[in-house]
């Protein structure tokens, strides 16, 4: 998180205390930059919008009347107001919520099963993924193109499905 002090705000006409900090990310802090570059008229309106995904209206209102603060949420940094009431109420309502929802089980004993000591469990948890060969016996994965070699048992592996 970076931190705006006034830096923005000397760029752009924000109605905002000088003694205010606005905590923002790296992207509220990017739209930022856009706000006071269309204040100080080096972008219009329409083109600023456009880069901030908003209408022209909401840049023209809410950014240039309160700059910088229009671009975190009001309620940014404050504990809600419900906040001790719902603290002190959950111990009842878990409890409630227990006796009322909980199904005793079908069968008697543990549910899980041991593990084989021969399963290999890279090969378990491993992610597969079918692709289909070109005709240059490549196969594309993750932007990145892997060449299938002549085997003993096939010549090409062009059109044949393969798991990487």
């Amino acid at each position: 998180m970076l931190v705006f002090y006034d830096s923005v705000r000397a760029n752009c006409s924000a109605k905002i205390s000088v003694m205010e900090n606005i905590i923002v990310n790296r992207q509220e802090q990017q739209r930022g930059l856009m706000i006071a570059a269309v204040d100080r008229g080096t972008l219009s309106v329409r083109e600023g919008a456009a880069v901030l995904g908003v209408s022209a209206r909401h840049v023209r209102t809410a950014y240039r009347q309160w700059g910088v603060a229009a671009l975190a949420h009001g309620n940014r940094g404050k504990a809600p107001t419900n906040a001790a009431e719902a603290t002190a109420c959950l111990p009842a309502f878990l409890a409630d919520f227990n006796t009322r929802c909980t199904v005793p089980a079908a069968e008697e004993g543990a549910c899980y099963r041991a593990m084989e000591a021969e399963t290999d469990l890279d090969t378990l948890f491993c992610f597969k993924y079918q692709r289909t060969v070109g005709m240059d016996n490549t196969v594309r994965f993750g932007g990145v193109r892997l060449q299938l070699l002549p085997g003993a048992c096939r010549r090409s592996w062009a059109r044949a499905i393969v798991e990487v």
